[in-house]
């Protein structure tokens, strides 16, 4: 055997599962990869433009604005359309039986001037107003009720115990008036009078009512003496009849139970009438007094009676009225 041979270090065992190969390729690196080809560029296809914005804003408003002026002006078009028909129908002319159209003219516009009011802090508040009273009553029970009472050597006035209101006259020849205390609107021009009056035992005198009266010289009075009844007047101091003959004889002379004769005495216009009893006694027409006050009244003669009273008398239900 050839020494040379065995000196050389044995051959290295081989790897079963290595597969034999070059030893000079398994001493370097496995040379990288080679990069793979770059794939052709696919064409170009155009591509559409973008797309602009929409521009909504200025459009948008002009299209909402045309839409209501459009709904506005169709709206007006129905009013106007409903108004004129109805003018039509009521200009239409008025249609006569005949079937002839008759015109219809209205009368034209008057123009009222301007008031110019006060401000309204400056307007005083109206007054409360009485209730208006056309009639007036008194039976006498109530001795406050506003008749006067008087007591002199001449004169006498007084509310009897028995609800009467009492006047009596002590000198010959003279008359004493009572005015009526009632609320009645004065001037007093047209009034109706009723009393009930009883001369005292063994008058004289005369007893009535008065309208139309201004003061103690001017006025009307009608009244009854004993069985004699009369209308006058005193003007300026001076007495008249206006009956003729001044005296007349009553109708009928008889007092109710109690004593009483009833007296009415109605002034209206330039006419006075006179009642008693319920019985028209006398009426006469004399213009010399248009309004004036109401009363009670005696009136003296000549000689007194028992008790040194020349006129004396007592009224119950005395009432005054408007026609």
């Amino acid at each position: 055997m050839d020494p040379t041979i065995f000196a050389s270090p044995p051959p290295p065992k081989k790897d079963p599962e290595t597969p034999p190969s070059d030893r000079t390729i398994l001493a370097y690196p496995t040379p990288p990869p080679q990069n793979p080809p770059t794939p052709p560029a696919p064409p170009q296809v155009p591509m559409p433009p973008p797309l602009e914005p929409k521009k909504r804003g200025k459009w948008l408003y002009i299209g909402v604005a045309g839409a209501v002026v459009v709904g506005v002006c169709c709206l007006l078009g129905v009013v106007a359309l409903v108004v004129f028909n109805n003018l039509q129908k009521k200009a239409a002319p008025v249609q006569s039986p005949l079937g002839t159209a008759v015109p219809v003219n209205f009368p034209p516009a008057t123009s009222l001037p301007l008031v110019t009011l006060p401000p309204a802090a400056t307007i005083p508040p109206a007054p409360a107003s009485d209730p208006v009273t056309t009639s007036f009553s008194d039976d006498f029970s109530n001795s406050e009720s506003g008749w006067e009472v008087i007591s002199s050597n001449g004169y006498e006035t007084s509310y009897g115990s028995l609800g009467t209101f009492e006047m009596g006259v002590k000198n010959a020849n003279s008359y004493l008036v009572s005015t009526s205390p009632d609320s009645i609107a004065r001037p007093l021009k047209d009034v109706i009078l009723k009393v009930r009056a009883e001369p005292a035992v063994g008058d004289t005198g005369s007893y009535g009512v008065v309208c139309r009266y201004q003061d103690i010289n001017n006025f009307y009075m009608a009244g009854i003496s004993g069985n004699s009844f009369y209308i006058g007047k005193q003007v300026n101091g001076k007495w008249s009849f206006l009956t003729d003959p001044g005296w007349q004889d009553l109708p009928d002379a008889k007092p109710d139970a109690d004593g009483y004769f009833s007296i009415a005495m109605s002034c209206i216009d330039s006419f006075i009438v006179l009642e008693v009893n319920g019985v028209g006694a006398a009426h006469v027409t004399d213009q010399d007094f248009s309004s004036g006050n109401i009363g009670l009244a005696v009136w003296a003669g000549e000689q007194p009676d028992h008790s040194g009273y020349y006129a004396r008398a007592n009224f119950d239900d005395f009432s005054a009225s408007l026609p």
